[in-house]
């Protein structure tokens, strides 16, 4: 009733909405409607009317449906419109399309326009119709709904009614049912459709057939006639290997009344191969009729022996010698079957020695042992060597050479030059030289000097390199001068007049050589000349070049005078007659000769006049006194009008002052005469060039009237300027780099400067000191600290623009220090000055070998000073902390022993004899809490390490024997995990052997001194808790530090000492150190005593995601249910833990798949704990993205969502994953597939790289179904970039944003919006 009522209330809400919307549309459409009201036929139109579809979901609206007065005689003609919500027109008859919405109509009048209106709710009322067909199964076929389906169901509107179980009842009949069958299930259905409307129930009806026994295959024999048979090595003989018994090709079920049993029979054959008669009885539980089945599976030894041999090794020669003797190691073998093994050795430059010892030569040896068994089965493996000679060669040079340059102006520096003798071990290959700073690969055997290099001292390194690729090297300083000075010659000897110029530029100007470059070449004049300007001029002229060696000649100019002088006598004028016609008015003659000496003197007469005119004959006499010659002329002086045209401008009105990249026409001025302008005269001047664009340009004017009289000039001056200096349009940017690697500075290649000026050509130059030439372009080698080059733009007027480069090269290698990740021990004694014993750097010099390329080091040894209250053991730590000049930094640890053999501090051995030493791992760190048992007369004494790994005994009689080997037995768990198992398969498949001899140590955890797929299996076994130790060593092996080169050679040879043996006891013994190994962890990642992380780990990977349906476990029904691994091409290898929660009645049963294997899973029924363990290297590599791992039946007591059943362990040393980089990425566990419980969020991950240059990629895991979601890119300033659609499938994906996708390098905002996925973060793109 509540359901119906809360129905009713919402139609009504409906309704009423509805009926406001349109009575406010029917109000506005009547208000402008002209539609007379006068013999208009009254209609009734019904308020609300419910339609119910028909069985074709379907209702014609008819005016007997709608109108209350449907039969009105005046209702001839009339038409009927529907409108849904939102005023669209709907079709009649009205569809499903509108179940349950309402509806409004008209019904119209179209004789008189008259209409009437209301509303129509759309029902369905029809129930839904349920089909059920009976069938017939087999006892085990899967008789759940899903698969037996055969239940339909239509309705008139919903295409795909709800179909809803009933329940079902299983009936079981007699065992001797004359039909055959074993048990019905009857299950009762109902369906539903999208309106609530229920059908009628249908029964359907399963009838599970009762096998016969004649239907049961048994499993195949297993012969070497058919090419079946097992290898004797197979360890796995069982049923669940080699098969069961089928029917109808699947396994016996108890469903089916069937029980089977069988008994194994071995009968033996050649040794290692025997035969299994297994005998099989299958019983009819019913009427317990059997039948009965012999198999036969034959073991047969068809496998040659497992022969490792010793991975590969390098030797180093004797020192001094080009030798080294070697003692081939003994392959590891073992055999599946037989006992007899023989071994057979052979190989380039191996005797007849067998192991050996053999003195080899350097080189690369590959060594072949073949291994067989006694059934004649062989295999081979090779061991591969090298002996390296690692000696380098013995370099001297000379120390200084100074080289002049050649006439040419170059010298070749060769090997011979610098070479003083040059030994080595075994052969000496290659000497080159280059100059220092320069990468090796312009070593060659001479380096060229010019005269670019004159007056500099190079540093020279004189590399000497033998035949093995050993280098060492010797340095000499080379310093390059010029004696040669320059070759001059002079122009020749010449006879010149003496008007004629003697300005080199016409006479010739002498030319020289040198062998580098001239710097200037000058002249000197001595003159010896007459009165008449004739004589001898002698010219010096001196080159220098430049490094100032400089020479001379003399060139001889001879000065005559053969040319007649170049008289111009004044021209005939008109002047007033009112005037006096001195010379002031009427010229004088101008005379041009650079040598004579002329008088110059006239006489006036009148002539008689022409008409209208008067005029004076003035004749002018000029007299050559050195040559004593006369030559006359007459002047024709008219006395007539001589007033000249005038200027109406006033002088400098017309000057300007213009940029010369400005084009100009210069001004005219304007003249007047009493007459007529004649014409004008124009001259132009420049002068006052202070550069090619900087100058004045005089323009002259002269105006001329119809008599011939002239105006004075007139001056208009032109100044142009160039005031404007150059611009860079690009300036190389500050730079901060690293210097290359091995050196003290980089070669950086720039782009060149750009400049432009405004009016003609300019030059760029810098003053970099690593840059030839200094031009635009500044590239080359600097140095490492900062170098500030000013590059300047220069124009033809010295105007003058710069842009300053700061260029950084950073010192970013940290100094060499032989003690780098080593550790060193020292003895040290009290001082009895100051009862001190103080480490300096002196100590640390003679003891490790250090130095920086670039710079002089700083040492910080700390501490560096100890008194008597810490003398004695243990040793103490110290460190030493090498930095150089741009603060890069080495740190060496060590550990000094400080004695007092004065007893300044007392009798420290005044109890006896001290024994003391160190555990430390392979990584140098200290292991604490360690027994240590020394074995010695009169009772043994078991020690504990401390928290710095040192353990002490004192008070030890002189004279006593020990015997000292540290045991730990507790935390076999301690650093292993499933990348311990991944690295060994790979080792163990030959794909990625170890190369550290403790990784073989470590991984040889059953101490069989060999590895196989035993200790393999061990590791599986202890990280799923199925063993608690390993079976045949303990958790961590201790062995003598002073046998690290028998570690090196052979690590799995069973004979490397584990405890340290000290015979007869004479005074105190020091540094018994042992080499601590946790068994198992292949990696050396275990936790020692006193080590405490405090690293973080931040994972950008994705994690490995496992996979569960999502699913409802009903109750009592046996539920199979797969681990997937979503993403197993990406992960590398994995171990979980999933706890089961604790519920009355579950039952569990785990089985794996092939990529589990039997040792990798463990049920701990105690705790309801599944524990298991995948590598991806062994066996299948994945076929697709998901794999299943392993698969769980549950049967729980009454329904619950698998999710809340089962949950993930925390990651911890139980839960961890690995990537392909064998990174550590996290495990998760999702529930996948449709479900009632609310969907998880898509899970994005962090991008990677970001910052990025070209692409960032986000890993995306999304547990439910496929959606669609926003992908938008914004700026800093808020405004959106980029908008992309994405389709996010089920499952692992990634997303990805390009270069091309942006406009420019910065940073943006990301966000990815849709269902179960809310994601914003940062992004930043760089060049």
């Amino acid at each position: 009733m509540r359901f119906k009522t809360k129905l009713r209330a919402l139609y009504s809400m409906r309704t009423s909405r509805t009926i406001i919307a349109f009575s406010a549309w029917l109000s506005l459409f009547l208000l402008f409607s002209n539609v007379s009201a006068i013999a208009q036929c009254p209609l009734s139109c019904r308020a609300l009317v419910n339609l119910s579809l028909n069985d074709k979901g379907t209702f014609e609206v008819t005016i007997y449906t709608v109108m209350n007065n449907p039969q009105a005689p005046c209702l001839l003609n009339y038409e009927i419109k529907i409108f849904d919500k939102d005023q669209k027109p709907v079709d009649n008859p009205v569809t499903c399309a509108y179940l349950g919405q309402t509806l409004t109509y008209t019904v119209t009048d179209t004789t008189t326009g008259n209409w009437c209106w209301g509303n129509l709710y759309v029902e369905d009322k029809l129930n839904p119709a349920l089909f059920c067909v009976d069938v017939t199964i087999q006892c085990n076929d899967d008789d759940s709904p899903e698969s037996i389906g055969l239940v339909f169901a239509n309705d008139n509107c919903d295409d795909d009614p709800e179909i809803l179980s009933q329940g079902e009842i299983r009936t079981a009949t007699d065992c001797d049912n004359p039909n055959g069958i074993l048990y019905t299930i009857t299950r009762t259905w109902i369906a539903q459709d999208t309106s609530g409307n229920f059908s009628a129930p249908c029964t359907q009806h399963i009838y599970v057939r009762k096998p016969n026994l004649s239907q049961v295959v048994f499993p195949a024999d297993l012969t070497k006639a058919n090419g079946t048979d097992l290898d004797c090595a197979d360890p796995d003989i069982s049923p669940d290997s080699l098969g069961f018994p089928t029917l109808f090709g699947k396994p016996l079920e108890l469903a089916c009344q069937i029980k089977y049993t069988f008994t194994d029979s071995i009968v033996p054959q050649c040794e290692g191969s025997v035969n299994i008669l297994r005998t099989w009885f299958v019983i009819d539980c019913c009427n317990n009729n059997f039948i009965k089945h012999v198999q036969i599976i034959e073991k047969n030894d068809k496998t040659p022996p497992v022969a490792i041999c010793a991975p590969g090794f390098t030797l180093l020669t004797e020192v001094g010698k080009c030798y080294r003797t070697v003692t081939l190691p003994k392959p590891l073998i073992t055999d599946n079957c037989s006992d007899s093994i023989k071994v057979t050795i052979f190989g380039s430059g191996i005797g007849k020695k067998g192991y050996g010892p053999y003195e080899l030569a350097p080189g690369l040896y590959e060594i072949t042992y073949q291994v067989c068994d006694g059934c004649n089965n062989c295999s081979y493996c090779q061991l591969e060597f090298e002996i390296l000679d690692k000696e380098t060669p013995t370099v001297i040079c000379n120390t200084k050479l100074t080289l002049p340059l050649d006439t040419s102006g170059n010298v070749i520096v060769t090997v011979a030059d610098l070479e003083n003798g040059t030994t080595d071990n075994c052969c000496l290959d290659t000497l080159q030289i280059k100059l220092m700073g320069q990468p090796d690969s312009l070593l060659s055997q001479q380096i060229a000097f010019n005269c670019s290099d004159v007056n500099q001292s190079f540093l020279v390194i004189l590399k000497a390199e033998d035949c093995h690729g050993n280098t060492n090297f010797c340095m000499s300083s080379v310093t390059i001068v010029d004696t040669i000075p320059p070759e001059i010659i002079c122009p020749q000897d010449l006879t010149v007049h003496c008007n004629e110029t003697i300005d080199p530029d016409s006479l010739g100007v002498a030319i020289a050589f040198d062998n580098c470059a001239i710097d200037t070449i000058f002249f000197q004049d001595s003159t010896v000349l007459t009165p008449c300007n004739t004589g001898n001029i002698f010219r010096k002229w001196t080159a220098v070049d430049t490094f100032s060696n400089s020479s001379f000649c003399i060139q001889t100019i001879s000065i005559i005078d053969t040319t007649d002088a170049l008289i111009t006598f004044p021209g005939d004028v008109t002047i007033s007659c009112d005037l006096n016609p001195d010379t002031t008015l009427t010229g004088s003659p101008a005379v041009v000769d650079d040598c004579s000496i002329f008088e110059i003197s006239f006489s006036d007469s009148f002539v008689n006049p022409p008409v209208g005119c008067n005029f004076i004959a003035r004749t002018w006499m000029v007299k050559d006194i050195c040559k004593n010659t006369t030559v006359p002329s007459i002047q024709r002086i008219t006395l007539n009008d001589v007033k000249p045209p005038v200027w109406l401008n006033s002088p400098g009105s017309l000057d300007m002052t213009i940029s010369c990249d400005k084009d100009f026409s210069a001004p005219v001025p304007t003249a007047i005469d009493d007459c007529t302008i004649d014409n004008v005269v124009i001259h132009t001047l420049t002068s006052n060039i202070e550069c090619k664009n900087k100058y004045q340009r005089t323009i002259t004017y002269r105006a001329f009237d119809g008599c011939g009289n002239a105006s004075v000039p007139f001056f208009v001056y032109v100044t142009v300027r160039d005031d404007l200096k150059p611009i860079f349009s690009f300036c190389p940017k500050d730079t901060i780099i690293d210097a290359a690697p091995n050196q003290c500075g980089r070669n950086i290649n720039f782009v060149p400067a750009v400049a432009t000026d405004n009016c003609g050509d300019l030059i760029i130059v810098n003053d970099s000191p690593n840059t030839n030439p200094n031009g635009a372009d500044i590239s080359g080698f600097y140095p490492v600290g900062t170098t500030i080059v000013t590059i300047m733009a220069i124009d033809d007027c010295d105007n003058r623009d710069t842009c300053v480069v700061n260029i950084t090269v950073r010192d970013v290698s940290p100094p060499f220090a032989e003690c780098a990740g080593g550790s060193v021990n020292l003895i040290g004694y009290i001082n009895p000055s100051d009862s001190l014993y103080i480490i300096t750097p002196q100590i640390i010099k003679n003891n490790w070998d250090y130095y920086d390329l670039c710079s002089s080091v700083t040492l910080d040894i700390s501490p560096d000073t100890f008194d008597c209250n810490v003398a004695g053991p243990p040793p103490k730590p110290f460190a030493v902390t090498i930095t150089d000049a741009a603060g890069n930094s080495t740190v060496c640890n060590g550990n000094v022993l400080v004695l007092d053999s004065l007893k300044i501090c007392g009798d420290m051995f005044a109890d006896g004899n001290i024994l003391s030493g160190k555990l430390s791992t392979v990584s140098h760190k200290p292991i604490g809490g360690v027994g240590v048992n020394v074995e010695m007369a009169g009772g043994n004494q078991n020690i504990l390490s401390d928290q710095d790994g040192n353990f002490i005994l004192k008070k030890i009689p002189e004279g006593m024997s020990l015997n000292i080997q540290p045991q730990k037995t507790d935390e076999y768990l301690n650093g292993v995990d499933v990348l311990d198992a991944i690295l060994l398969t790979r080792h163990l498949l030959g794909k990625k052997y170890f190369t550290d001899p403790y990784s073989y140590l470590a991984a040889d955890v059953n101490d069989s001194h060999t590895l196989n797929v035993a200790d393999l299996g061990e590791i599986k076994r202890l990280i799923v808790h199925s063993q608690q130790a390993f079976s045949s060593n303990k958790s961590w092996k201790f062995l003598d530090a002073k046998c690290k080169n028998e570690l090196l050679e052979q690590p799995l040879s069973g004979k490397l000492p584990e405890s340290i043996y000290l015979d007869k006891l004479s005074g105190s013994s020091y540094f018994n150190d042992f080499i601590a190994i946790k068994l198992g962890d292949v990696n050396m990642s275990s936790k020692a005593y006193g080590i405490k992380s405090n690293d973080t780990e931040t994972r950008t990977t994705a994690p490995a995601v496992l996979v569960l349906p999502d699913i409802l476990l009903k109750r009592d029904i046996p539920t199979k249910v797969a681990i997937v691994l979503n993403n197993a091409h990406d992960i590398n290898g994995l171990q979980f833990g999933m706890k089961i929660n604790d519920r009355a009645n579950t039952s569990i049963i785990p089985t794996p798949e092939t990529s589990i294997g039997e040792e990798g899973l463990h049920y701990d029924k105690t705790n309801n704990t599944i524990y298991a363990v995948y590598v991806r290297d062994q066996g299948i590599e994945p076929k697709s993205l998901s794999m299943a791992l392993l698969n769980i039946t549950i049967q729980v007591d009454e329904d619950i969502p698998l999710r809340k059943l089962i949950s993930l362990l925390p990651e911890n040393e139980t839960t961890k994953a690995m990537d392909t980089h064998d990174a550590e990425c996290g495990v998760e566990l999702v529930f996948s597939g449709k479900s009632d419980v609310p969907a998880e969020q898509i899970k994005i991950y962090e991008n990677k790289p970001n910052p990025f240059k070209n692409e960032t990629i986000w890993p995306v895991f999304n547990p439910g179904n496929a959606i669609v979601a926003k992908l938008t890119v914004s700026g800093i300033d808020g405004k959106q970039l980029l908008e992309r659609e994405l389709g996010l499938e089920s499952g692992y994906q990634e997303i990805s944003i390009s270069r091309n996708d942006l406009p420019a390098s910065g940073c943006y905002f990301v966000k990815i919006i849709g269902e179960n996925v809310n994601y914003t973060g940062k992004i930043v793109m760089m060049d």
